[in-house]
């Protein structure tokens, strides 16, 4: 027997690689966040992150108020927990709704948003938040409304001392709308980065489709985004083994590791029927399913690879009752504790 480790001439030479191993995660039996107030009765859905700050886990979410009007929200709510599990809801008195403060909204007015520590940053940006603004829906938020806010909506970005009250910076990064994922990789670059997944629609096979681009933020900038996530026959293919028609991608979340990046992908796979745009005569999906799949980059910058057959991670019909239908993935704790 040949030791792989032992020096011996029959080893001519070693080479780096990686394996690239899917296991199915648990799931409760419960969700461990409902909404049970006026701020969130309608919903709250991890649209947002995760951060575990020494002994504490905080939670920033999306909340559907209770009178949810059918458009993007933009309420953020900031949650508290000791062990992952168990959560609780801080009053932060900043943002009335139904006549009262008394609420664990924060003044972070985004869509999807996520939220990151930046160890470049000054003291008083120390937390970083992305997201979706339409300034002009983002009623009842007093730092947005100043002097030199754009009325654009498109990508911002806002910083933060404590995570609670919020600066948002007067000007979209990027233009489009819906759903943005950012996430503080310390291994990626000398320095750390975060990675940014943002959503642009387009054609592609035949179809209009979701798809996302992907940038780097560090030391206070943002790197021109490039194409990354686009979705073509082999997703459709998939898509139809599970009794749909198409698919495109409605959502990217990011699991930093100190090798490949990895990702993971929320595929939309569409049922009939289709959504149909009259001036462009453009089909796209608009219902179905969301499933979960992984993704991984081997290099900076390189192709993202997933595996053989792109099977799911984790199947939205094989979920509990409480969470079929669409699954989001969303942004875990940084993986030193950050």
């Amino acid at each position: 027997m040949q030791i792989i480790c032992e020096a011996g001439p029959r080893i001519a030479g070693l080479s780096d690689g990686a394996r690239f191993v899917s296991h199915i995660p648990h799931f409760d039996d419960e969700p461990v966040v409902v909404g049970d107030t006026f701020v969130d009765g309608y919903g709250c859905s991890i649209y947002g992150s995760v951060l575990q700050e020494g002994s504490r886990f905080r939670m920033w979410c999306q909340t559907w108020p209770r009178d949810y009007d059918g458009t993007d929200s933009l309420l953020v709510g900031c949650l508290e927990s000791e062990d992952g599990l168990h959560w609780t809801k801080p009053s932060y008195g900043l943002i009335e709704r139904s006549g009262s403060t008394a609420n664990h909204l924060t003044n972070l007015p985004f869509h999807a948003p996520s939220v990151f520590v930046d160890p470049h940053a000054v003291a008083d940006q120390r937390y970083r938040g992305f997201g979706y603004l339409h300034p002009e829906r983002a009623t009842g938020f007093s730092n947005i409304q100043v002097p030199g806010m754009g009325q654009t909506p498109g990508y911002y970005t806002a910083y933060s001392a404590d995570g609670i009250n919020w600066t948002v910076e007067p000007d979209p990064l990027w233009d489009s709308a819906d759903v943005i994922a950012a996430a503080w990789a310390p291994w990626f670059s000398d320095a750390g980065a975060a990675r940014i997944a943002l959503k642009r629609n387009g054609l592609s096979a035949g179809l209009f489709r979701r798809r996302f681009l992907t940038s780097e933020w560090c030391h206070g900038a943002a790197t021109p985004e490039v194409s990354a996530f686009v979705a073509d026959e082999s997703d459709d293919q998939a898509a139809r083994a599970h009794g749909c028609l198409s698919a495109d991608y409605y959502g990217v979340s990011w699991l930093p590791t100190p090798g490949p990046t990895v990702a993971m992908v929320w595929m939309f796979r569409h049922i009939p029927p289709m959504g149909r745009s009259a001036d462009r005569l453009w089909n796209y999906g608009s219902l179905g399913q969301v499933d979960l799949e992984l993704r991984y980059q081997p290099e900076r910058g390189g192709r993202w690879l997933s595996l053989p057959g792109k099977p799911d991670w984790v199947n939205a019909a094989q979920a509990p009752e409480w969470a079929r239908g669409c699954l989001y993935g969303r942004i875990p704790r940084d993986p030193r504790g950050r």
